[in-house]
């Protein structure tokens, strides 16, 4: 079985880099809802709200199926 999970997060590039937190693009990736960067948001924020966080919940959830499923003993 072949599970593929993916979401997206809205944002613009920010005019200059703020925030101490994250990696990568995250000083510089604004989050509108926040009026913050990345970089600025807590973990507990940008887990929420990243793709990356959005996208791990999708597979968790495919995860929790599958297991039901074996558990109940049906097939896929």
């Amino acid at each position: 079985m072949l599970a593929i999970a993916s979401d997206r997060a809205d944002g613009f590039i920010a005019h200059e880099p703020r925030g101490s937190g994250g990696f990568g693009y995250d000083p510089v990736f604004l989050f509108p809802q926040f009026e913050k960067t990345y970089a600025e948001l807590t973990r507990l924020e940008k887990n929420q709200y990243s793709h990356r966080g959005k996208a791990f919940r999708k597979i968790a959830d495919i995860l929790e199926r599958i297991s039901s499923r074996i558990k109940s003993g049906n097939s896929f």
